[in-house]
């Protein structure tokens, strides 16, 4: 779209727009072909795997009472999934081998843990590692991690676990290999772009240019005021003109400075940002350059792609990130952290019931991906165990998650008044629950949402227990969909995600279970949030009113 012939006058005026209406809809046509089997090509096709509709997704098929190296199992190879593919919704599901139907089983691809006496479907496989046609359908892949015992399914699993080990894998079949990850890299203070992965980036040709820079902050530290990014660069120096000519940057999507592109420096360009910890935080940070290149008398029916260019140095760029060593807080804005740390995943612990539900098994499968995307650890080693084998003298320093209810999860049950909201329902026909123990949550909400929330250990100040609930298996899955991945956050605070079919809010509501409170004082603060509840329904209540009227 033209308004002038000549010139640039059309940049920016404000009739020439375009709008991408959001009915708009990508149609994919697919066609299903055979995958022959073969161990050398792990771990396609599953990274391939997305959730669109009626897509194929990875199912996990258990025994129906998982044992704690075969839950172990399920979560470290799923870990290890989402850390290749980087999924922000991990295509994955996981049920008990006696609720598989065949006609679930002819949609997904298949993988089987457990013994061949555990598990039918290993039914005649060697300890190890087991690829081949589904025998639900023939475009569609089983893959079996068996072993008789415990170590020797502990061992297959860490074969797929561990990326280094993928290399010695040929044909259909993988014998029992013990395998030793790659030591993980060390993270230096400072280093250059090129350092952290990154090469010359170079813009051409007149108007705007984006370059964005990913840069990963270790869980563990703590920026400092004296963290900085240091950008080197160089650009076109007769042809550009200076007074239109710039770069900006901007940190998380705030912007830090405005460098005039001049002669004083386009053979050694400098630019230093301070990094105050306000700007930068554990996880994904983002560095976007936004380049404005312009020439003397341009005319934007051409380019100027030789006239008009700029280069970031990858080798002379650097990020220096003083820290201090300390974990954030338990806060729900602050996850993955500390679940993240160290970065082979060993100190998390899934603790599931003893007969988990598909739902659980699904949860489990799905968060442990969504934890491996957070980390380049060569070998990831979660473990999960039932909570009826739960000790917690044995995990005060790990960090437990716990999934599902109390009315299955014995832990849950015991810990379930520790919890900033608790999970138990009232008794039918029983006595009434008194109602400061089901506080903050309005009758409307509290049985009919999922539940994020985060604490320290109850039984050791050194640990962290994560519980993810729900009164509703759809919303459990909508729990674990709220959980972030690598390059998103929360962008809710507080110790406990209340998770509806509608949205998620961030509630702080540890206080009200950490000390003892008169209950004229507890009901004070409940009706106060229940009012806050109220009050944000009625805003949805009146703005979904305006919406309809229109």
């Amino acid at each position: 779209q033209r308004l002038r012939t000549k010139g640039c006058g059309d940049v920016g005026d404000k009739r020439l727009w375009t709008k991408v209406d959001a009915s708009s809809f990508l149609s994919l046509e697919t066609i299903d072909t055979f995958i022959p089997p073969d161990l050398g090509r792990y771990p396609y096709p599953f990274t391939s795997l997305t959730t669109l509709a009626d897509s194929p997704r990875l199912l996990f098929v258990l025994p129906d009472a998982p044992t704690s190296a075969e839950l172990t199992a399920a979560a470290a190879i799923a870990a290890s999934l989402g850390q290749t593919s980087a999924w922000e919704q991990p295509p994955l599901e996981a049920i008990p081998a006696g609720q598989l139907e065949a006609a679930e089983a002819a949609n997904h691809h298949l993988l089987v843990i457990g013994s061949p006496a555990r598990n039918p479907l290993a039914a005649g496989a060697a300890p190890g590692l087991t690829e081949k046609t589904s025998p639900y359908n023939a475009n569609r892949l089983l893959l079996i991690v068996a072993g008789d015992t415990d170590p020797q399914l502990q061992q297959a699993a860490n074969m797929l676990a561990t990326a280094s080990a993928w290399r010695s894998f040929a044909g259909s079949h993988a014998d029992l290999s013990p395998v030793a990850p790659l030591p993980p890299p060390q993270r230096v203070t400072r280093a250059t772009f090129a350092e952290l992965g990154f090469s010359d980036r170079r813009v051409r040709g007149i108007g705007s240019h984006d370059l964005y820079y990913p840069l990963d902050v270790p869980y563990n530290w703590k920026p400092t005021s004296d963290a900085f990014i240091e950008v080197r660069f160089s650009h076109a120096s007769v042809s550009l003109d200076e007074r239109l000519s710039k770069m900006s940057a901007f940190v998380n999507g705030f912007k830090v400075s405005d460098v005039s592109l001049t002669k004083r420096n386009d053979t050694n360009g400098r630019l230093v940002i301070q990094l105050s910890p306000r700007q930068i935080h554990p996880g994904r940070n983002w560095l976007h350059l936004a380049f404005d290149l312009h020439v003397k008398g341009e005319d934007c029916n051409f380019r100027y792609l030789q006239e008009a260019w700029a280069i970031v140095s990858a080798e002379k760029s650097s990020l220096n990130l003083a820290h201090v060593n300390g974990e954030p807080p338990l806060e729900l804005r602050y996850l993955p952290s500390p679940l993240v740390t160290p970065a082979d995943l060993s100190a998390d612990v899934f603790v599931l019931a003893a007969h988990p539900s598909a739902a659980e098994l699904t949860a489990m499968v799905r968060l442990a991906a969504k934890l491996g995307t957070y980390t380049t650890a060569d070998g990831l080693r979660p473990r999960a165990l039932t909570a009826d084998t739960f000790q917690p003298a044995e995990t005060s320093t790990d960090h437990i998650i716990a999934i599902g209810g109390p009315e299955t999860n014995t832990l849950l049950a015991h810990y379930d008044s520790a919890l900033p909201q608790h999970l138990t329902l009232p008794a039918e026909n029983g006595p009434e629950t008194p109602r400061e123990l089901l506080e903050p949550l309005p009758p409307s909400i509290e049985y009919h949402a999922g539940y994020l929330q985060v604490l320290p250990a109850p039984w050791s100040r050194r640990g962290t227990l994560m519980v993810l609930g729900a009164f509703e298996e759809p919303l459990l899955a909508k729990a674990v969909a709220a959980f972030p991945t690598l390059g998103t956050r929360l962008k809710i605070q507080g110790n406990v995600a209340v998770v509806t079919p509608e949205q998620v809010i961030g509630l702080n509501i540890g206080s009200l279970t950490e000390t003892q409170l008169p209950d004229n004082i507890r009901r004070l603060l409940a009706a106060l949030l229940i009012g806050g509840f109220a009050l944000i329904g009625g805003f949805g209540w009146r703005a979904s009113r305006r919406k309809n009227g229109k």
